[in-house]
């Protein structure tokens, strides 16, 4: 038994190693994103301008908590990704495979091709830390192993794991198509009191880790300085235009996300002190929103950052997610059954369960719509009918409220269901529905209040811009906020000029 722990940690200590160095460099991240966040936040309401997030939701970004749980979201996406690639990388030419000069000329290119990537539109010194020092705690931490321990058993054992995750890949990737992750939520996540609990955590800190790598045409609210602006008319017609465009002046704020500079007939845009864009001014008050767009792009230091950790949160999630679950498996069941027996066992339940929660989605993904109907769906007692009738309304833009049974909908146990409805009532044209968006408003769960939101902001009725308002005032949820903040610029809201 000793023998068999000590193999176990073996093989996942370096794993833990390198996702422990990813979460503590992370959480350093987002705390100094979010104390950034919380000065120009309040900077911003001080001004007399609305910012997101504010009031209550404002709390979080003090907390060490946020950053932790925020940070975790690096550490499940790049950080898995970085250490299940030098694992791999590691174990393609062995524990002596470095030694060689290919080994070595490889792993240098890999490297390099990363720290290019996240480079390519500026140097980011604190992120190509992350990209060195992870790797390099998780292969210490594996070349330190026992070897002897690690790969004990017989020599086909090892293709095991990565043959029936290549079968569950193949499997799920049948299913794949643009509602995936919404039918992964759906169907696994919201059926659930588990699943609901990831969802809801996910929309409670999600925002922290976004907000530290967005570009500037990302960003809720964005803030400039017009110092540099010696013409005062000038300088108050590039206010008006940058604030329909919510970009918020603050001349004496430190760390602007934009300052703009005359010179001569020339308006230069920089960033952190540097010059990124030069625009004539004729030209930018023609057109300002081209020209904030392009600054966007040739200011954005941040786009190879979220590729890499897009491709990571793809691929390297999943892959650690299997993982997890077959080491589990594999250390409850070792105890009991000898290594060759334990390692069949564990990969055939980790196929069957892989196929049971592909199961769902697959039958809803074969429904056949063409011959739906939709009032019979509504009044069915199945979950599946009334989310399968909700989104396709919700798709063609139907009016929901010529259906029967739908109001029933409002007091549903299920989230999803009150989600999908929200969705549905913002094409709906009769009064009652704007009342029973608002009811939605008050919802316990968060995804719902963002939906309902969103739906009043597709409506087009100004009258919920101060009901959407005082949603946002009090809302201690910034992911609420953010929804809010959406819809109001949809209405055709803006923050008001100072005077």
């Amino acid at each position: 038994m000793l023998t068999h722990l000590k193999s176990i940690w073996y093989r996942i200590a370096p794993l833990c190693v390198g996702l422990a160095m990813s979460q503590v460099l992370a959480t350093w991240r987002v705390w100094q994103s979010n104390q950034h966040i919380l000065r120009q936040s309040q900077a911003i309401t001080e001004a007399g301008w609305l910012s997101i997030p504010c009031g209550p939701a404002m709390a979080g970004l003090v907390t060490f908590k946020a950053a932790f749980w925020g940070g975790l979201f690096f550490t499940l996406s790049l950080g898995a990704g970085l250490s299940l690639l030098t694992w791999g990388v590691l174990s393609i030419f062995g524990r002596n495979g470095l030694r060689n000069w290919f080994g070595r000329i490889v792993v240098a290119l890999i490297w390099t091709i990363i720290l290019l990537t996240i480079n390519s539109n500026g140097i980011m010194l604190g992120e190509s830390l992350f990209v060195f020092l992870v790797p390099l705690v998780f292969g210490w931490v594996y070349l330190k192993c026992r070897s002897d321990l690690v790969t004990a058993g017989p020599r086909y054992l090892r293709f095991t794991a990565p043959a029936s995750l290549i079968l569950l890949s193949g499997l799920w990737f049948s299913q794949y198509n643009s509602d995936l992750f919404i039918n992964i939520r759906d169907q696994l996540l919201l059926s659930n009191p588990a699943g609901q609990a990831v969802n809801t955590f996910y929309y409670r800190y999600t925002l922290y880790p976004a907000e530290a790598f967005k570009s500037f045409d990302q960003k809720t609210v964005r803030t400039c300085a017009l110092s540099g602006i010696r013409d005062p008319q000038l300088a108050r017609r590039l206010a008006d235009r940058l604030i329909a465009l919510n970009v918020l002046p603050l001349n004496h704020f430190p760390q602007n996300d934009l300052s703009i500079q005359e010179v001569q007939d020339q308006l230069v845009f920089k960033t952190n002190g540097s010059a990124v864009l030069t625009v004539p001014i004729k030209a930018f008050e023609a057109d300002p929103s081209s020209w904030l767009i392009r600054f966007s792009v040739q200011s954005d230091s941040y786009e190879g950052l979220r590729s890499l950790i897009f491709a990571s949160l793809v691929l390297a999630f999943p892959i650690l997610l299997y993982m997890v679950l077959y080491g589990f498996l594999k250390m409850m069941i070792g105890f009991f059954f000898k290594p060759i027996m334990a390692t069949w066992m564990v990969a055939g339940i980790c196929i069957a369960l892989g196929i049971l929660l592909l199961l769902p989605i697959w039958s809803f993904n074969n429904q056949n719509q063409d011959r739906m109907n939709l009032a019979d769906l509504l009044k069915s007692d199945k979950r599946a009918d009334h989310l399968l009738a909700l989104r396709f309304m919700e798709q063609q833009k139907l009016e929901i409220t010529g259906f029967p049974h739908y109001e029933g909908l409002l007091r549903s146990a299920d989230v999803s269901e009150r989600y999908w409805l929200a969705r549905a009532l913002a094409y709906s044209r009769r009064s009652a529905s704007y009342d029973y968006l608002l009811e939605l408003l008050s919802d316990p769960e968060p995804i719902v209040r963002c939906q309902a939101l969103y739906a009043l902001g597709q409506r087009a009725e100004a009258r919920a811009i101060e009901s959407i308002r005082a949603h946002i005032a009090f809302s201690d949820h910034w992911y609420v906020q953010w929804y809010g903040y959406g819809a109001l610029r949809k209405l055709g809201w803006h923050q008001k000029p100072l005077p």
